[in-house]
């Protein structure tokens, strides 16, 4: 006898292999979390492992202070072996507290300035106050090292000793030109007067009291300070200090131009008291410079026509 089949509806029908869906209880949820961040700090790492290290080096020369420290070495580095210590040695009269009882009026003198290479076949630049009256010219050239450690450097700033002509002084703009037998020398170019501007970077270069190569730095207090209103003749006023010996040595922006030529201070002490002046790179010190004429030997060489007087009722040390 066949059994009928049972018939079975076909909503209670299941698969074997449908799981049901579990329900997103806290437990879940918080299991879930874990993963991902363990996962994005797996990437993190693994992303970190494929950068350069960061080293010591590598940050201080992303920092600001450095970056300045370093374009103010380059600049030293640029501008040092265009400048020059000038020995002028001469005879002079003899102050009256050190004359003796046997009444000698003259005496031989040494006096130590400073210049700023102008041109590379040997023109220097110089204060006339510094040649005046000079039977010698000596000019220390500086040595070029490539390894400017300190005790390189203290080889390097010994120097070759050059004999030096006077080309020709102007005393009334007290700036001198001399002429050296050496060629292939660094010079320095002259900036441009009419973009200086007043709180601009500058940096005094010479040999203070002798010690040739310092560098001091400051910033331009006046583009045109006129110490006498009855001349014509301006001056650019820098608390840079500038102390006996830096005459005739150059005041440079920061391209390494020239804006200026040191030549005086005022001071109650004898020493620098931030009122450094220097005349400045205009049209005044241009003709002095050998691109007008290599020919001519004039002892007056200002083709402005500009007469500079002392200023009166001021102390003023020629430096």
């Amino acid at each position: 006898m066949r059994t009928p089949a049972m018939r079975i509806p076909h909503s209670q029908i299941q698969p074997a292999d449908r799981t049901r869906p579990q329900a997103w209880t806290p437990c879940n949820k918080r299991t879930h979390l874990i993963w991902i961040h363990l996962s994005l700090t797996a990437y993190l790492l693994l992303f970190a492992a494929t950068l350069p290290a960061q080293t010591p080096g590598r940050a201080m020369a992303l920092d600001p202070l450095h970056q300045f420290n370093s374009s103010i070495e380059a600049l030293v580095k640029r501008v040092s072996p265009s400048v020059v210590q000038v020995l002028a040695t001469g005879y002079g009269a003899v102050e009256e507290s050190s004359r003796s009882n046997m009444g000698l009026a003259v005496e031989k003198q040494r006096s130590i300035g400073s210049g700023v290479i102008v041109d590379s076949n040997g023109y220097i630049m110089t204060n006339a106050h510094v040649v005046s009256g000079a039977q010698r010219v000596q000019v220390i050239i500086p040595t070029l090292a490539a390894d400017q450690t300190p005790l390189r450097s203290l080889v390097s700033a010994r120097g070759q000793v050059v004999e030096a002509q006077i080309i020709g002084t102007d005393r009334e703009l007290d700036l001198a030109l001399l002429k050296v037998d050496r060629a292939g020398l660094l010079p320095l170019p002259f900036g441009k007067y009419g973009k200086l501007r007043q709180g601009e970077l500058v940096f005094s270069f010479g040999s203070p009291q002798g010690l040739s190569n310092s560098v001091t730095s400051g910033v331009v207090s006046s583009t045109a300070r006129q110490l006498d209103p009855d001349s014509s003749m301006v001056y650019v006023q820098t608390d840079a200090p500038i102390n006996p010996g830096n005459s005739g040595g150059p005041l440079v922006n920061v391209d390494g131009e020239i804006v200026g030529i040191n030549t005086f201070i005022l001071t109650d002490s004898g020493g620098n008291q931030g009122l450094g002046f220097a005349i400045p790179s205009s049209a005044e010190i241009r003709p002095f410079t050998p691109q007008r004429d290599r020919n001519e030997r004039s002892n007056d060489l200002s083709e402005s026509g500009r007469r500079a007087r002392p200023a009166k009722e001021l102390r003023i040390g020629c430096v």
